[in-house]
């Protein structure tokens, strides 16, 4: 796992923050979700299913677009 940095929530209206990492080399393993995660879901995206999804706007929530931005920054030849 490598750290790409710690974004805010919203900054100036919460002091709320998450760090971001990116992990690779990884095996998919069977879920445990708790009650309050039971809606969750993993999907496997490739890059412009993931644009396609962004520009679509089904994909619009500021910390996953902020976490993406850090991703491109740091890596950017898995955007190409």
């Amino acid at each position: 796992m490598r750290y790409l940095g710690h974004l805010s929530e919203a900054y100036g209206y919460s002091n709320q923050g998450f760090h971001v990492y990116l992990a690779t080399d990884l095996q998919r393993g069977e879920q445990s979700l708790s009650d309050e995660e039971a809606d969750l879901r993993v999907v496997h995206l490739p890059v412009e299913q993931l644009r396609k999804a962004i520009l679509d706007g089904r994909i619009k929530d500021a910390p996953t677009l902020a976490a993406l931005t850090l991703l491109q920054l740091a890596e950017p030849n898995l955007f190409k």
